[in-house]
């Protein structure tokens, strides 16, 4: 039923997934992660790779974009269901695993994960992601302001945080 309530409602939910901190993209290295790369499948306008340690940004598995509804550059609100934080990002990468969703060092901090990247442990917090599907240029937006802007408008154009407490009601049932 949750399923969907959430398309009911406009937006695409991800909630079931281990929880990763992807660090990939400038200012990163493999003496901080074993798993960095130096590129992100999101890029600016001009063709460079975002970094993860200033960009909120989630990395879906592969899998998800292959029925083309989510795309690269779509914005998305990320729930910590721990504490409450929550933060807009935008899809940044395409990730290998099928059962993890990855977030950016950047929108880890936000929604105060703790992690470890040398050691590739994350803490144990619950994490629901909206995605708003066909929200997105391709790009990334050039400033974590310009997601928040931007996602802030989506959000509340989907309905905002009532839509959300009906979707969480929902998973009770």
């Amino acid at each position: 039923m949750r399923d969907e309530v959430a398309k009911l409602l406009g937006g695409i939910v991800y909630e079931d997934f281990a929880l990763g901190v992807d660090s990939d993209g400038p200012g990163g290295s493999v003496a901080q992660d074993p798993n960095w790369q130096s590129d992100t499948s999101l890029k600016y306008s001009n063709g460079r790779p975002i970094d993860s340690r200033k960009i909120p940004f989630i990395g879906l598995p592969a899998g998800i974009f292959a029925a083309g509804i989510v795309k690269l550059g779509d914005y998305a609100i990320a729930f910590n269901t721990f504490d409450g934080r929550q933060s807009f990002a935008v899809v940044g990468d395409d990730m290998p695993n099928r059962k993890k969703i990855y977030v950016s060092v950047a929108l880890a901090n936000l929604l105060s994960i703790q992690f470890d990247l040398e050691k590739q442990t994350v803490r144990g917090d619950k994490i629901i992601y909206l995605v708003f599907p066909a929200s997105g240029s391709g790009h990334c937006p050039g400033s974590p302001a310009a997601i928040d802007e931007q996602g802030q408008k989506l959000f509340e154009a989907w309905g905002g945080i009532s839509n959300m407490q009906v979707y969480l009601k929902s998973s009770e049932q």
